[in-house]
Protein backbone atom coordinates (compact mmCIF):
# COMPACT_ATOMS: atom_id res chain seq x y z
CA UNK A 1 0.00 0.00 0.00
CA UNK A 2 1.51 3.40 -0.93
CA UNK A 3 1.97 5.74 1.63
CA UNK A 4 -0.14 9.04 1.53
CA UNK A 5 2.43 11.27 2.65
CA UNK A 6 4.88 9.92 -0.12
CA UNK A 7 5.12 12.67 -2.68
CA UNK A 8 4.63 11.92 -6.22
CA UNK A 9 7.15 12.46 -9.51
CA UNK A 10 5.60 15.18 -10.90
CA UNK A 11 5.16 16.60 -6.99
CA UNK A 12 8.82 16.39 -6.63
CA UNK A 13 9.92 18.13 -10.12
CA UNK A 14 7.23 20.95 -8.60
CA UNK A 15 9.25 21.26 -5.31
CA UNK A 16 12.26 21.54 -7.35
CA UNK A 17 11.34 24.21 -9.68
CA UNK A 18 9.98 26.31 -6.40
CA UNK A 19 12.89 26.35 -4.85
CA UNK A 20 15.13 27.18 -8.01
CA UNK A 21 12.92 30.00 -8.27
CA UNK A 22 13.24 30.95 -4.56
CA UNK A 23 17.67 30.68 -5.20
CA UNK A 24 16.87 32.51 -8.12
CA UNK A 25 15.15 35.08 -6.71
CA UNK A 26 17.67 35.42 -3.00
CA UNK A 27 20.47 35.34 -5.41
CA UNK A 28 18.52 38.49 -7.10
CA UNK A 29 18.05 39.87 -3.88
CA UNK A 30 21.62 39.75 -2.98
CA UNK A 31 22.51 41.49 -6.19
CA UNK A 32 20.39 44.67 -5.80
CA UNK A 33 21.68 44.65 -2.13
CA UNK A 34 25.60 44.70 -3.99
CA UNK A 35 24.47 47.22 -6.51
CA UNK A 36 25.18 50.24 -4.48
CA UNK A 37 28.77 48.96 -3.38
CA UNK A 38 30.02 48.01 -6.79
CA UNK A 39 32.55 50.56 -6.20
CA UNK A 40 33.49 49.91 -3.14
CA UNK A 41 33.65 46.30 -3.21
CA UNK A 42 36.12 46.37 -6.19
CA UNK A 43 38.33 48.69 -4.96
CA UNK A 44 38.70 46.00 -1.82
CA UNK A 45 39.25 43.44 -4.15
CA UNK A 46 41.76 45.28 -6.13
CA UNK A 47 43.58 46.70 -2.78
CA UNK A 48 46.41 43.48 -3.00
CA UNK A 49 47.60 44.72 -6.24
CA UNK A 50 46.90 48.50 -5.61
CA UNK A 51 49.16 48.36 -2.32
CA UNK A 52 52.11 46.47 -4.46
CA UNK A 53 52.23 48.67 -7.21
CA UNK A 54 54.83 51.39 -7.91
CA UNK A 55 53.95 55.14 -6.97
CA UNK A 56 52.19 56.71 -9.55
CA UNK A 57 50.41 53.46 -10.82
CA UNK A 58 47.14 53.17 -11.72
CA UNK A 59 44.91 50.56 -12.86
CA UNK A 60 43.00 51.26 -16.70
CA UNK A 61 40.39 50.29 -18.54
CA UNK A 62 40.93 49.58 -22.34
CA UNK A 63 37.40 49.19 -23.15
CA UNK A 64 34.40 52.23 -23.13
CA UNK A 65 32.34 50.49 -20.82
CA UNK A 66 35.15 48.46 -18.21
CA UNK A 67 34.51 51.03 -15.93
CA UNK A 68 31.14 49.47 -15.66
CA UNK A 69 31.32 46.22 -16.51
CA UNK A 70 33.62 44.91 -14.44
CA UNK A 71 32.58 46.42 -11.18
CA UNK A 72 29.10 44.80 -11.99
CA UNK A 73 30.49 41.70 -13.07
CA UNK A 74 31.95 41.73 -9.73
CA UNK A 75 29.06 42.45 -8.38
CA UNK A 76 27.20 39.66 -9.65
CA UNK A 77 29.90 36.97 -8.24
CA UNK A 78 29.76 38.09 -4.95
CA UNK A 79 25.86 37.89 -4.77
CA UNK A 80 26.26 34.50 -5.72
CA UNK A 81 28.77 33.91 -3.01
CA UNK A 82 26.86 35.64 -0.94
CA UNK A 83 23.94 32.87 -1.72
CA UNK A 84 25.80 30.10 -1.63
CA UNK A 85 24.65 29.12 2.59
CA UNK A 86 21.01 29.70 1.49
CA UNK A 87 21.52 27.32 -1.58
CA UNK A 88 22.91 24.84 0.65
CA UNK A 89 19.36 25.14 2.72
CA UNK A 90 17.10 24.91 -0.69
CA UNK A 91 19.05 21.91 -1.42
CA UNK A 92 19.00 20.37 2.23
CA UNK A 93 14.86 20.87 2.20
CA UNK A 94 14.52 19.15 -1.27
CA UNK A 95 17.06 15.93 0.09
CA UNK A 96 16.17 15.50 3.64
CA UNK A 97 13.03 13.87 3.40
CA UNK A 98 14.11 11.13 1.76
CA UNK A 99 17.11 10.80 3.87
CA UNK A 100 17.27 8.59 7.35
CA UNK A 101 17.87 9.73 10.33
CA UNK A 102 21.58 8.33 10.34
CA UNK A 103 22.10 9.89 6.87
CA UNK A 104 21.09 13.26 8.46
CA UNK A 105 23.44 13.26 11.12
CA UNK A 106 25.68 12.70 7.83
CA UNK A 107 25.14 14.74 5.72
CA UNK A 108 24.72 18.03 7.58
CA UNK A 109 28.29 18.52 8.96
CA UNK A 110 29.37 17.44 5.61
CA UNK A 111 27.32 20.46 3.63
CA UNK A 112 28.44 22.62 6.50
CA UNK A 113 31.82 21.88 6.42
CA UNK A 114 31.90 21.83 2.33
CA UNK A 115 30.46 25.82 2.78
CA UNK A 116 33.35 26.61 5.18
CA UNK A 117 35.67 24.76 3.42
CA UNK A 118 35.09 27.54 0.45
CA UNK A 119 34.66 30.38 1.69
CA UNK A 120 38.30 29.89 4.06
CA UNK A 121 39.95 28.92 0.23
CA UNK A 122 38.63 31.93 -0.89
CA UNK A 123 39.81 34.02 1.82
CA UNK A 124 43.05 32.38 1.76
CA UNK A 125 43.62 33.05 -1.93
CA UNK A 126 43.00 37.04 -0.66
CA UNK A 127 45.20 37.45 1.77
CA UNK A 128 47.83 35.34 1.43
CA UNK A 129 48.01 33.80 -1.93
CA UNK A 130 47.12 37.26 -3.98
CA UNK A 131 50.19 39.53 -2.39
CA UNK A 132 52.74 36.90 -3.19
CA UNK A 133 52.05 36.28 -6.49
CA UNK A 134 51.24 39.97 -7.55
CA UNK A 135 54.47 40.92 -5.15
CA UNK A 136 56.05 38.79 -7.69
CA UNK A 137 54.92 39.76 -10.99
CA UNK A 138 55.63 43.16 -10.58
CA UNK A 139 58.64 42.72 -8.97
CA UNK A 140 59.80 40.99 -11.56
CA UNK A 141 59.21 43.29 -14.57
CA UNK A 142 62.02 45.33 -16.05
CA UNK A 143 62.40 48.88 -14.77
CA UNK A 144 61.78 50.19 -18.24
CA UNK A 145 58.12 48.72 -17.86
CA UNK A 146 55.44 50.79 -16.05
CA UNK A 147 53.11 48.55 -14.46
CA UNK A 148 49.52 49.16 -15.05
CA UNK A 149 46.72 46.34 -14.98
CA UNK A 150 43.66 46.49 -16.98
CA UNK A 151 40.81 45.88 -15.02
CA UNK A 152 39.17 43.51 -16.43
CA UNK A 153 42.02 41.18 -16.88
CA UNK A 154 42.57 41.93 -13.34
CA UNK A 155 39.08 40.87 -12.35
CA UNK A 156 39.27 37.37 -14.49
CA UNK A 157 42.57 36.96 -12.79
CA UNK A 158 41.06 36.92 -9.33
CA UNK A 159 38.19 35.28 -10.04
CA UNK A 160 40.00 32.19 -11.12
CA UNK A 161 42.27 32.60 -8.27
CA UNK A 162 39.41 32.68 -6.15
CA UNK A 163 37.32 29.43 -7.15
CA UNK A 164 40.42 27.69 -7.49
CA UNK A 165 41.44 27.76 -3.95
CA UNK A 166 37.90 28.06 -3.09
CA UNK A 167 37.45 24.27 -4.88
CA UNK A 168 41.12 23.04 -3.81
CA UNK A 169 39.76 23.79 -0.08
CA UNK A 170 37.15 21.24 -0.85
CA UNK A 171 39.65 18.20 -1.40
CA UNK A 172 39.11 16.73 2.08
CA UNK A 173 35.15 16.86 1.65
CA UNK A 174 36.04 15.17 -2.09
CA UNK A 175 38.39 12.71 -0.47
CA UNK A 176 36.26 11.55 2.65
CA UNK A 177 33.65 10.92 -0.08
CA UNK A 178 35.20 8.30 -2.61
CA UNK A 179 36.64 6.82 0.41
CA UNK A 180 33.37 6.44 2.53
CA UNK A 181 31.32 5.52 -0.63
CA UNK A 182 33.61 2.79 -1.55
CA UNK A 183 34.48 4.44 -4.96
CA UNK A 184 38.37 4.05 -3.98
CA UNK A 185 40.35 2.84 -0.95
CA UNK A 186 42.79 4.62 1.61
CA UNK A 187 45.67 2.28 0.73
CA UNK A 188 45.02 3.17 -3.41
CA UNK A 189 45.49 7.48 -2.66
CA UNK A 190 47.97 6.71 -0.44
CA UNK A 191 49.58 4.90 -3.53
CA UNK A 192 48.58 7.24 -6.16
CA UNK A 193 49.96 10.42 -3.92
CA UNK A 194 53.12 10.56 -5.62
CA UNK A 195 51.94 10.54 -8.75
CA UNK A 196 49.20 12.94 -7.93
CA UNK A 197 51.97 15.24 -7.33
CA UNK A 198 53.72 14.68 -10.61
CA UNK A 199 50.70 15.34 -12.62
CA UNK A 200 50.01 18.71 -10.60
CA UNK A 201 53.40 19.89 -10.82
CA UNK A 202 53.51 18.68 -14.60
CA UNK A 203 50.23 20.92 -15.04
CA UNK A 204 51.80 24.28 -14.15
CA UNK A 205 54.95 23.08 -16.63
CA UNK A 206 53.90 25.80 -19.24
CA UNK A 207 53.95 28.92 -16.83
CA UNK A 208 57.80 27.38 -15.75
CA UNK A 209 59.01 26.70 -19.14
CA UNK A 210 57.95 30.07 -20.69
CA UNK A 211 60.55 31.57 -17.44
CA UNK A 212 62.88 29.15 -18.58
CA UNK A 213 63.06 30.17 -22.16
CA UNK A 214 63.68 33.80 -20.84
CA UNK A 215 66.52 32.81 -18.53
CA UNK A 216 68.14 30.81 -21.39
CA UNK A 217 67.91 33.61 -24.09
CA UNK A 218 70.39 35.70 -21.77
CA UNK A 219 71.63 33.26 -19.16
CA UNK A 220 74.98 35.80 -18.15
CA UNK A 221 72.87 39.02 -17.96
CA UNK A 222 70.59 36.73 -16.06
CA UNK A 223 73.47 35.72 -13.68
CA UNK A 224 74.79 38.97 -13.17
CA UNK A 225 71.97 40.25 -12.32
CA UNK A 226 71.12 37.61 -9.72
CA UNK A 227 74.63 37.99 -7.90
CA UNK A 228 74.14 41.63 -7.41
CA UNK A 229 71.04 41.57 -6.62
CA UNK A 230 72.34 38.74 -4.32
CA UNK A 231 74.59 40.78 -2.41
CA UNK A 232 72.87 43.81 -1.68
CA UNK A 233 69.94 41.44 -0.27
CA UNK A 234 67.20 42.63 -2.45
CA UNK A 235 64.05 40.70 -2.45
CA UNK A 236 63.98 40.25 -6.05
CA UNK A 237 67.31 37.49 -5.82
CA UNK A 238 64.72 35.11 -3.81
CA UNK A 239 62.25 35.44 -6.33
CA UNK A 240 65.26 34.64 -8.71
CA UNK A 241 65.99 31.27 -6.52
CA UNK A 242 62.23 30.49 -6.83
CA UNK A 243 62.37 30.70 -10.25
CA UNK A 244 65.86 28.56 -10.18
CA UNK A 245 63.74 25.74 -8.17
CA UNK A 246 61.20 25.89 -10.21
CA UNK A 247 63.09 24.83 -13.64
CA UNK A 248 65.48 22.42 -11.38
CA UNK A 249 61.62 20.75 -10.46
CA UNK A 250 60.69 21.05 -13.96
CA UNK A 251 63.88 18.82 -15.22
CA UNK A 252 63.09 16.35 -12.51
CA UNK A 253 58.95 16.14 -13.14
CA UNK A 254 60.69 15.55 -17.09
CA UNK A 255 62.94 12.88 -16.51
CA UNK A 256 60.01 11.05 -13.97
CA UNK A 257 57.32 11.54 -16.73
CA UNK A 258 60.19 9.92 -19.14
CA UNK A 259 60.56 6.96 -16.59
CA UNK A 260 57.05 6.64 -16.02
CA UNK A 261 56.23 5.82 -19.99
CA UNK A 262 59.07 3.91 -20.25
CA UNK A 263 58.65 1.76 -17.27
CA UNK A 264 61.79 2.66 -15.40
CA UNK A 265 59.94 4.78 -11.94
CA UNK A 266 61.70 2.68 -10.05
CA UNK A 267 65.25 3.67 -11.23
CA UNK A 268 64.64 7.09 -11.35
CA UNK A 269 63.34 7.30 -7.87
CA UNK A 270 66.21 5.56 -6.46
CA UNK A 271 68.78 7.53 -8.81
CA UNK A 272 67.25 10.78 -7.13
CA UNK A 273 66.85 9.31 -3.10
CA UNK A 274 70.13 8.71 -3.78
Amino acid sequence: MNNPNEMTYIGHLTELRTRIIRMFLFAGFALICCLPFTNEIYTFVSSPLMELMPAGSSMIATEVASPFIAPLRLSIYSALLISVPYFFMELWGFISPGLYKKEKAFVIPLMLSSAILFYAGIIFAYFIVSPIILGFFIAAAPDSIQVMTDINKYLDFVIKLFFAFGFAFEIPVATFLVVNTGLISKDSIKKMRPYLIIIFFISCKSSVTEVNHIIDKDFEKFRTDFIGKLKNEQTTAWLYLTIHNLIQTEIMLDEARKSILESDFENFKKRYIK
